[in-house]
């Protein structure tokens, strides 16, 4: 498990989307916060996100000899934030929203990521098209509150051929040879500012 969130954790900063919290096997992602680039696009950078996390977990997968999915649910809304406790305090987001987001993610399909109409709608689908990736109508999902059951209609993504896998590919290859570069650079300040 390690091995795997450690693979997701370098997607975290160039997605530009925030981890909230491991609980478990469930890894909590937010996107669209201020100050953080998904705020211009969230719902699709939440989207590419999620497809560079099924990206790693199959390469994992395959050098592992591991056989275990991974579902993911997407819903977008309003949430409430706030750090919580004093012993161990932790940032902590709850709501109707990640409420709707754990149901999808309980009810999606192994390898697929599962959308609600609300996220669905706010998807450039040129923009999904260009990536390759393709959608269909699921079908609705019962949230049950205190009060109702709600239906949610839900939408299932996925990669629409190999051209999208090498595509992600490629780009995970560049934002990684970018930041080696990155690093290199640090370092070599570092060491010419340390004969000052």
């Amino acid at each position: 498990l390690n091995k795997v969130y450690s693979a997701f954790d370098k997607h975290i900063e160039p997605s530009g989307v925030y981890k909230v919290d491991t609980i478990g096997d469930a890894f909590v992602v937010v996107a669209g916060l201020e100050g953080y680039k998904s705020k211009v696009d969230h719902a699709m950078a939440m989207v590419m996100f999620a497809f560079r996390m099924l990206f790693e977990l199959e390469k994992i997968k395959a050098s592992e000899g591991l056989k275990f999915e991974m579902r993911i649910g997407m819903h977008t809304g309003p949430a409430i934030g706030s750090v919580i406790g004093q012993k161990k305090p932790r940032y902590l987001m709850w709501g109707k929203t990640p409420l709707i987001a754990n149901e999808l993610e309980s009810s999606g399909v192994p390898g697929k990521i599962l959308v609600s109409s609300t996220t669905f709608n706010r998807l450039s689908k040129k923009r999904l098209r260009s990536k390759h990736l393709k959608y269909e109508y699921f079908k609705p999902v019962s949230l049950v509150t205190t009060s109702k059951i709600e239906e949610i209609e839900t939408y299932i993504l996925d990669m629409d051929s190999i051209s999208a896998y090498t595509d992600l590919a490629s780009e995970i290859k560049d934002e990684n040879s970018r930041r080696r570069m990155n690093q290199s650079k640090r370092s070599s300040i570092k060491i010419l500012s340390s004969f000052d």
